[in-house]
């Protein structure tokens, strides 16, 4: 395949350029929040990664896969997140933020991609998770459970195997003080552990995301209109209920924004959905029937933070 080539080939310019992009989002995030005299929050990084390092990162694969692939992006960020009800509490979230790749080569087969993950703040590159944690239960044995805190979805029940842990939903980890520390050897800003009681970083963010888009980790997805399991289902429910809502974060003075970040050709938009390339995301426009700015905020109603990756290789 032509496009794992590419990535091959250019990886360690990627994983360079991915990398500087994760410092200057850690930058933004402690500049907003000291400006704005608050400590630095777990969704404010969350935040940045979906409005603003999701941006670099359409320029940066734009600047490396050139003119032959078409790359479009899209980016939603959540502060309310769906829950999982198996019976225990409290009721552990879905996951803090969620990335899809979903590619076409020159035939029009397509694959998808899905990695969700769960952040965590951490100066040290381990972390023990305390005994009984639900949201640990979630990513080690999948039980059945149903929605909640999830719109229309509310209810549903999914039952997901393996009853295991899967490439698919890892831990995100955050590193609050790496601001003092940047580009030291043995620091990171944003990092990745496998699920376990005693969570490990195993990769920075910047490799992740790479073998991501090779297709190494992550966990492929059925299309939408051919579903055949239920971790595909999850997935396409996670970004049904996302899609078209809006969020503030107040603790970075964001204020109201529309929760949908769009990147494509002509740079990163806000508002103008209708120049999406995204074919997910193409109808957005009418279910938020013309209103980017003022969406009512439902407690009840949650999403995941989304980063939405297209990529389709040219005839």
């Amino acid at each position: 395949m032509d496009y794992i080539k590419e990535i091959s080939s250019n990886r360690q310019l990627l994983h360079k350029l991915i990398d500087n992009s994760f410092t200057k989002s850690t930058i933004r995030v402690h500049k907003r929040c000291s400006s704005l005299g608050n400590n630095v929050q777990e969704p404010d990084f969350i935040a940045d990664l979906c409005i603003n390092w999701a941006s670099e990162l359409m320029s940066i694969l734009k600047l490396v896969l050139t003119s032959k692939f078409q790359v479009s992006l899209t980016s939603v960020f959540c502060h309310q997140k769906p829950l999982a009800d198996f019976g225990q509490k409290p009721r552990p979230e879905l996951g803090d933020l969620l990335l899809v790749f979903k590619f076409a080569d020159k035939k029009k087969l397509t694959t998808i991609n899905s990695l969700l993950l769960q952040a965590k703040m951490s100066s040290s590159p381990q972390i023990h998770v305390p005994a009984g944690d639900t949201q640990l239960h979630l990513y080690e044995k999948w039980p059945k459970y149903k929605y909640a805190r999830a719109a229309h979805l509310n209810g549903c029940s999914r039952d997901i195997f393996p009853k295991t842990t899967t490439q698919g939903a890892k831990y995100l980890l955050i590193d609050p003080s790496s601001i003092f520390t940047l580009e030291q050897y043995g620091t990171f800003t944003y990092g990745c552990a496998m699920t376990n009681s005693l969570l490990t970083l195993n990769s920075d963010l910047a490799s992740e995301i790479i073998s991501f888009l090779q297709f190494i980790n992550g966990r492929n997805i059925d299309n939408n209109g051919n579903i055949t399991e239920d971790w595909s289902q999850m997935i396409w429910d996670l970004l049904s209920i996302t899609k078209g809502k809006m969020t503030r974060r107040k603790n970075m003075g964001i204020g109201n924004f529309p929760r949908q970040a769009t990147s494509n050709f002509d740079g990163c938009y806000f508002i103008n959905i209708d120049q999406l390339n995204s074919s997910y995301y193409s109808d957005i426009i009418d279910e938020l029937g013309g209103d980017y700015t003022n969406g009512n905020l439902n407690e009840d109603d949650g999403g995941v933070s989304t980063v939405f990756i297209e990529i389709n290789e040219n005839e």
